[in-house]
């Protein structure tokens, strides 16, 4: 009997399961020395710490997966247990399960949401590559680690939260995940690396949190909806191309900690009008801002020694030759690297005293912080005094006159809540 029924499943995998009917009668069936399969298809094997999921009849639309088998917990989902099951709408994992291995859901290309239990610790690289129809992954807040391109080309994922146990968001995590609009990084995340957001082109909200250190190459490379942005001060890193073709970045400020402005950090971000380059930056690699054809104009502190070959006011012509933008100033100090690097480029050059500064910084130090607000409010009360024009740069709300409203403002764009 035993013979006939394992013969049946095995055709069964082999076939699909349309027209054969496993009795009610059979659970759990050997299909090697190791392993069982259960009546719904699942296959898996019993190790000292628990059960493992390690494959399944491709042809399964739904899936609950039982929280113990033989009075042993089921406890992984092993490696490729679920791959290429393409019809699979539907899983439901049990709070028992503490893994989802490598490939656990590699292209599962009909799962629409999953929801992934507060026991589970660990996700794998790929575990859930190329779920294109997953909409919805609400994350375990125990997991401590997020796998490499781990929910990369989840084309329809369209909002992502991060944990508070993860530290770094690795390779490709989230690679062309292109309906993503929104993400919460939250403030355990020290590192982001590599392509982690690449093409997320539908991401328009981004607060990298002050915990961050370090952002690696082209970390968000092409995030194409992804408007404004504020780096923090704790970080102190960014690898080349890491907001390269971020076309729609119309503002940078950067973190007070950043030494260096690596090549092509933010070539291509054609819509860049607007940066903030803090006096911690003693060096501008080669192209940082290529095809930044918005950026009219950028001012550069004294304490930049180096400024590379055609790192501002180039663009890429048609022959994919370095063209200069035409009538792009540099703003910086007399005898110094900026100074020289316009010289050298034949770029008009101004000092910083005659750059044109942005509403909201009413000190016009070149960038907009807390210090602007507490101005604005000592003008208010009476323990300070501001220019014509400094009043102007306060004047936040437009209504002609500088109050608390307008510090409050200033505020909010400090948090980045504005």
């Amino acid at each position: 009997m035993k013979k006939i029924i394992a013969g049946l499943l095995a055709f069964t995998m082999l076939f699909g399961t349309a027209d054969i009917i496993v009795p009610d009668m059979v659970n759990t069936v050997s299909v090697s020395a190791s392993e069982f399969v259960l009546g719904n298809g699942l296959i898996y094997s019993i190790g000292p710490s628990g059960v493992s999921i390690t494959s399944c009849n491709t042809s399964v639309t739904e899936m609950e997966i039982p929280s113990e088998i033989k009075g042993f917990s089921v406890v992984c989902i092993a490696n490729g247990a679920f791959k290429n099951c393409t019809l699979l709408k539907k899983v439901t994992i049990p709070d028992s399960v503490t893994r989802i291995n490598e490939n656990a859901f590699y292209n599962c290309k009909s799962l629409t949401a999953v929801t992934i239990p507060d026991s589970v610790t660990y996700i794998g690289d790929n575990a859930f590559y190329c779920c294109t129809s997953l909409a919805s992954a609400s994350i375990s807040n125990s997991a401590k680690e997020i796998g490499i391109k781990a929910f990369a080309g989840c084309t329809s994922l369209t909002e992502i939260k991060i944990p508070d146990s993860i530290t770094e968001i690795k390779l490709s995590a989230f690679r062309e995940c292109t309906s993503l609009t929104r993400v919460t990084i939250p403030d355990s995340v020290k590192y982001i690396r590599n392509s982690a957001f690449w093409e997320c082109e539908s991401l328009k909200e981004l607060k990298i949190p002050d915990s961050v250190k370090g952002i690696e190459a082209w970390a968000f490379y092409g995030c194409k909806s992804l408007k404004e942005l504020r780096i923090p001060d704790s970080v102190t890193d960014i690898s080349s191309s890491a907001f390269e073709n971020c076309t729609s970045l119309t503002k940078v400020t950067l973190g007070k900690s950043v030494t260096k402005i690596c090549s092509l950090q933010f070539g291509g971000c054609t819509s860049l009008t607007s940066v903030t380059i803090p006096d911690s930056v003693t060096e501008i690699g080669s192209e940082a801002f290529r095809d930044c054809t918005s950026l009219k104009y950028i001012a550069i502190p004294a304490s930049v020694k180096k400024i590379d070959s055609w790192a501002v006011g180039y663009y890429l012509d048609e022959h994919y030759s370095s063209t200069k933008i035409e009538d792009f100033i540099i703003y910086g100090e007399k005898n110094s690297a900026a100074e020289k690097y316009a010289t050298n480029n034949r770029f008009t050059f101004k000092t910083l005293d005659e750059r044109p500064f942005e509403k909201g910084d009413a000190d016009r130090d070149g960038s907009i912080t807390s210090a602007d607000a507490l101005n604005v409010l000592q003008m208010i009360t009476g323990s300070a005094t501001m220019t014509d024009e400094q009043k102007n740069l306060a004047d936040l709300d437009g209504d002609g006159q500088v109050t608390s409203a307008d510090a409050l403002i200033i505020l909010q764009i400090v948090t980045g809540l504005k």
